[in-house]
């Protein structure tokens, strides 16, 4: 049988005003509740602003249909 998947996308935007900071522990949290929910985090990509510095985090997670 086929499987098949579904894909989510989670933005996680930087606290920091003048560098790329993230608070780790909601990040964690978030991760871990959709974890509960069964999705996987398949990568985490670091999003760049208009000044070509690290503007947020963009987590792609997948789970079975």
């Amino acid at each position: 049988m086929k499987r098949v998947w579904e894909y989510k996308g989670v933005a996680f935007e930087s606290d920091g005003v003048f560098e790329a900071s993230f608070d780790r522990r909601a990040l964690e949290q978030k991760l871990n509740a959709l974890g509960h929910e069964g999705w996987d985090l398949v990568s985490l990509i670091a999003t760049a602003d208009s000044g070509g510095e690290t503007g947020g985090l963009l987590a792609v997670l997948e789970r079975e249909a």
